[in-house]
Parts: structure tokens; C-alpha cells; sequence
């Protein structure tokens, strides 16, 4: 019997809106891997891995979503998008991908076929950051609006739900007197550690 070995690699990838284009570094050579194109990203909370092998940037000039696999410069997929979006995240599986706007309405999709499940007023001003907890059960977002918010992603999917009242969430903290900045979310599902930060 063969053993298979995995190399792993450390990368990181790097880019800004000005000049469109976004670049993989191998962490260990100092070398391009790949650069892709069209990826201008509206900030660093617009780009989101998806599961193992995608990762998806939120266009910063137009209402557009980018899909690209690591090892391709060209995006594999593009969406359209009701409106730009500022802020994403992807559930670690890579099933679902959430976005929020500078009218502080959320958008869920499905990541596979790429058909927008939900959409609602999330917050009341922009959306800064957002994030699922490790086990996809949660998304928690945060806005200029000074709140932290978290989602139950089961009501959230719940289709005999959708058609009826907008989702509430299941917890709303307004500890920020500023706009929130930052996130960060831990492990352990629900029971996670979520850090906030406002500036």
C-alpha cells in the first residue's frame, strides 16, 4: 500500500482596489503563485475563502460578486448583485455565503448554485464585517450603526419562514457607542467567543 503525502503550503494573498488585481505569495519563497483579475475587493472585509478550493471577492465598483478557484487568475464564477456589497463571509463547509451592503441589508446564497436564498434589513447603516461561527449554525454581523448582531442560520433557512416576517435575530448587542470596526469569531458553535471592536 502507498501512502499519499500532502504538502502543505503557507500562502497568503494580498491586493487592493486601485489596480484590480489581487496576488497569491508563497509565504516561503517570497514568490507569485497566481494573480487574479478582475479582483478589486471594497475592503479587506470583501474577500471570504469558500470551503477548501474557492474564494470570493465583493467587487468594490460595481454590484458584482467573483468567485475564483486558488490556482485559476480568471474568476470561475461571476454574480450579479442587487447592490455592492461591502462585507462577506462563507460557512466553513463552503455551503452558504452571506453579504452585507452599505444599506445594511443582508443577502444569503447558496454557494454551489449560486441562488440567493434570503435577503433582509440587517442593520441600519453599513455593513462592516460579518462571520459564521465555525459550525455554520450562526452568522454574526456588525455595522457602522454600533451593533452586533447574530443570526440563527436554521430560522434563516427555514423555508416555510422566508415568505412571512423578516428574521429577527437571535441575540442584537449595543455595547459600541462608535461604529463597530472589527469581528472575530472563535470555535465552538454558539458557545463561541465573539470580539468586537469600534473605532
Amino acid at each position: 500500500a502507498m501512502a499519499s503525502q500532502h504538502c502543505l503550503q503557507e500562502v497568503v494573498v494580498s491586493g487592493s482596489s486601485e489596480d484590480e488585481c489581487m496576488h497569491l505569495w508563497d509565504l516561503g519563497t517570497a514568490t507569485t503563485l497566481v494573480s487574479y483579475r478582475p479582483a478589486a475587493p471594497a475592503s479587506a472585509a470583501a474577500v471570504a475563502p469558500i470551503g477548501r478550493d474557492f474564494f470570493a471577492i465583493a467587487q468594490a465598483a460595481k454590484a458584482s460578486l467573483h468567485v475564483f478557484q486558488w490556482r485559476r487568475d480568471q474568476p470561475h464564477a461571476r454574480m450579479a448583485l442587487p447592490e455592492r456589497l461591502v462585507a462577506i463571509a462563507a460557512t466553513a463547509d463552503g455551503a452558504h455565503i452571506a453579504g452585507g451592503a452599505e444599506s445594511g441589508r443582508i443577502y444569503l446564497w447558496e454557494a454551489c448554485s449560486g441562488a440567493m436564498l434570503r435577503s433582509w434589513e440587517g442593520h441600519y447603516r453599513t455593513l462592516t464585517h460579518m462571520a459564521f461561527t465555525d459550525d455554520g449554525s450562526h452568522l454574526v454581523t456588525c455595522s457602522e450603526d454600533s451593533l452586533v448582531r447574530v443570526w440563527s442560520c436554521g430560522l434563516l433557512l427555514d423555508y416555510n419562514a422566508m415568505s412571512s416576517l423578516p428574521p429577527t435575530p437571535t441575540s442584537s448587542w449595543g455595547y459600541h457607542t462608535l461604529p463597530v470596526t472589527g469581528l472575530a469569531v472563535g470555535i465552538g458553535g454558539v458557545a463561541a467567543y465573539i470580539c468586537t471592536v469600534s473605532s
